[in-house]
């Protein structure tokens, strides 16, 4: 027996009014989806997603269709609604005494998963991007729902802690509904079991994912990778770093160093989609010098680096493109992937250090752009980085 859909769209149309007349961003949606399902939505930057959990959660009217929504329903995971005047608590309070829900259990799973310490006792208008992402996170992991709507803004803050939400996610799949939206492939293959494609103001379903990725590449192929406001430091030797900024576009990153070591800033957990062998790359991340000690920073190893990994997020192969960072010229670089494993690409900023003393820098938001395939042979591959 056919088990009764849990959410049901039919010809979904919204559009919005700009100087230039009204702007059509869904064209008619259809779907249907039953009980044990997990949809990603796949879609580029502006394509509509977050419009379309929107109006699947009821945030949001759509201006012509119908919908059918059975169990309750979350809002979109990762997404706002809070009251900046508030604590951190005092909002987790108020979302569990709407929902009926454990205000003490709530706001202590809250207050222990989104690792705020002190600030979620202070008004939210305190806080980062970042810090918003985790609570809301956190208080939407606390609630038990029949359906769980998670937005792209799950990518907001740290790889480790995006692991911890993963791992959250992985613990209430089997019993809970999910509709993913994302312009993340690998979010998708990771967490769901059916596919779609939005673009150009329609939904294309997939039962397989093969056929998605394909559909997704043809799309994406054209188009610049945009990446999740996630970042990641790593160091070593006699190196210490902390995050000093972290906006929308920049990353502020502090070095302390008491002898030779290196520290590498990521910014971007996957390139959006799979990356595969022999796809042909061009890299592009702003990258300055803000203060400190120049002489320190030694210039060979120092400049934008890509890695490839596999789907455990094991290192396959890295390469350094040197590039001064004093100069504030963007760093860039075109490379093709070179091993059949690899499913990410990661990208950062690399700074080899020689000596003690103290440096801030700043990085921005990477590029990537998948190039024709059909370049001179000297392209770079990626190969292993000397230590």
């Amino acid at each position: 027996m056919t088990a009764v859909p849990f959410l049901v769209l039919e010809g979904i149309r919204k559009s919005y009014p700009t100087p230039h007349g009204r702007h059509l961003v869904l064209k008619g949606v259809d779907l249907v989806m039953r009980a044990g399902e997990r949809l990603g939505i796949c879609g580029l930057n502006g394509a509509g997603k977050s419009t379309l959990i929107g109006i699947i959660g009821g945030a949001i009217s759509a201006d012509h269709g119908r919908i059918v929504r059975r169990g309750r329903m979350s809002w979109p995971v990762g997404g706002g609604g809070f009251h900046s005047s508030l604590t951190g608590y005092q909002n987790v309070r108020f979302i569990a005494e709407i929902f009926g829900a454990d205000v003490k259990k709530v706001a202590a799973f809250a207050e222990e998963f989104s690792e705020l310490g002190k600030f979620f006792h202070l008004p939210m208008r305190t806080y980062s991007s970042g810090m918003k992402g985790r609570l809301a996170f956190a208080v939407s992991m606390a609630i038990d729902f029949d359906t769980y709507l998670v937005d792209e803004g799950l990518g907001a803050g740290d790889m480790r802690f995006y692991e911890r939400c993963r791992e959250a996610i992985e613990a209430k799949k089997e019993r809970s509904n999910f509709v993913v939206v994302s312009h993340s492939m690998p979010t998708i293959e990771e967490l769901c079991n059916r596919y779609a494609l939005l673009h150009n103001g329609k939904l294309q379903v997939f039962e397989e994912l093969t056929a998605a990725q394909e559909a997704f590449a043809a799309v994406f192929s054209t188009e610049k990778v945009p990446f999740r406001n996630l970042w990641k430091i790593e160091t070593s030797g006699a190196v210490q770093a902390r995050v000093t900024g972290d906006t929308e576009d920049t990353l502020d990153v502090a070095l302390t160093a008491t002898g030779p070591g290196r520290v590498i800033a990521y910014w971007g957990n996957s390139t959006g989609t799979s990356a595969r062998r022999d796809d042909i790359w061009r890299a592009e991340c702003d990258a300055d010098f803000l203060v400190g000690d120049r002489d320190m920073i030694v210039s060979r190893w120092t400049g934008l680096i890509a890695v490839e990994r596999d789907y455990g997020a094991t290192s396959l192969a890295s390469e350094v493109y040197p590039r001064s960072i004093e100069s504030g010229e963007p760093m860039s670089a075109e490379f093709a992937v070179a091993h059949a494993e690899t499913r990410y690409l990661h990208l950062g900023v690399r700074l080899e250090l020689g000596g003690p003393g103290t440096v801030t820098f700043r990085i921005g938001r990477p590029h990537l752009e998948r190039r024709p395939a059909a370049l001179p042979d000297m392209t770079a591959s990626l190969s292993e980085v000397a230590t």
